[in-house]
């Protein structure tokens, strides 16, 4: 019990000093929540692959030398769109730590797709991917030759 009362007697005396503290601890934990909630937000997605953290990704640097610009298809200066010897070059150099590699354009291209002169889908975006798209990635062809 005299432990209690000296708590209470602690925090009555010392008003101005406990508001700085109690300001102190909130902002603390605050910001520790935040950095905690963004590292498992981070941690969490694209989890649906299968090994997922043995997928990376390699990005370019595109870089105008006339005009000092540099673009990117996501508003950043590097863009997805790698050319294609890109991953065979990678796969062949660098053996142990590449398994598989796959090229993915980024480009999108909204449109009508036909089949047999009928319309499958109306402005669908797609990818222009390789052959080793889905090996790379490990996600299973339901239909077709996966190779």
């Amino acid at each position: 019990m005299k432990q209690l009362y000296y708590a209470i007697q602690t925090i009555l005396h010392g008003r101005g000093s406990n508001v700085t503290k109690v300001i102190s601890l909130s902002l603390g934990l605050t910001v520790g929540i935040l950095l905690f909630s963004q590292i498992a937000f981070e941690l969490s997605y694209e989890k649906c692959y299968p090994e997922a953290g043995n997928l990376g990704i390699v990005r370019a640097y595109y870089h105008n030398l006339e005009t000092g610009e540099s673009m990117g298809d996501d508003g950043d200066i590097y863009d997805y769109s790698v050319f294609a010897p890109i991953a065979a070059a990678l796969a062949e150099n660098m053996p142990i730590e590449v398994e598989k590699a796959t090229c993915i354009n980024s480009y999108t291209a909204n449109g009508n797709y036909y089949y047999e002169n009928q319309l499958l889908s109306d402005d669908e975006q797609c990818l222009m991917v390789d052959t080793c798209f889905f090996q790379t990635f490990g996600i299973p062809v339901l239909k077709g030759n996966p190779n």
